[in-house]
C-alpha cells in the first residue's frame, strides 16, 4: 500500500491505533472476566475457566499495546532514533575520511593504468554500435 500523500498516511495511521486500541480493549475485557470467575469459583478445580481467559486476555492485551504504541507510532519512534544516531554516524565518517582518501590514492594509477589499456576496446565498442545504430536508421 502505497501513501501518496500525507491524509492517506494519517488515515491509516489511525485506523492502525483503533485497531491496537480494539484488541488491547478486548484482552483487558478478557482478563476481567477471567479474575472475577476465579474470584467466585469455591473450589481449586474451578478456577480453570478462569485461567483460560486470563492468560489469552494477557496475551491480546501485550499484542493491543505493541500495535497501538509500536507500529501507530512508528515514524516517531524512527525519527527519534535517526536524530540519535545522525551524531554518531557523522562522527564515524570523520574518522573514516583519512583511511578513505588513502585507498583512493593508492588505487587511482592503477585505475588510470587500466583505462589506459581499455581505451582501444572501448573505440572498439563505440564503432560497432554508432555502425548498429546506422544500419539500424537504414532499414
Amino acid at each position: 500500500m502505497g501513501y501518496l500523500n500525507e491524509q492517506n498516511y494519517q488515515k491509516t495511521n489511525k485506523g492502525i491505533k483503533i485497531a491496537g486500541l480494539i484488541i488491547m480493549l478486548i484482552g483487558i475485557i478478557l482478563i476481567g472476566v477471567g479474575v472475577f470467575k476465579l474470584a467466585s469459583s469455591s473450589s481449586m478445580f474451578d478456577i480453570a475457566p478462569g485461567m483460560f481467559l486470563i492468560i489469552p486476555g494477557i496475551f491480546l492485551a501485550i499484542v493491543g499495546c505493541m500495535v497501538r504504541f509500536m507500529l501507530g507510532n512508528r515514524r516517531q519512534i524512527m525519527a527519534y532514533q535517526m536524530q540519535e544516531m545522525m551524531p554518531l554516524m557523522h562522527e564515524g565518517m570523520e574518522q573514516m575520511r583519512p583511511m578513505m582518501k588513502e585507498n583512493l590514492e593508492y588505487m587511482t594509477p592503477a585505475i588510470k593504468e587500466h583505462m589506459k589499456q581499455m581505451a582501444p576496446t572501448y573505440g572498439e565498442v563505440a564503432k560497432e554500435v554508432a555502425k548498429g545504430v546506422k544500419d539500424g536508421l537504414s532499414e
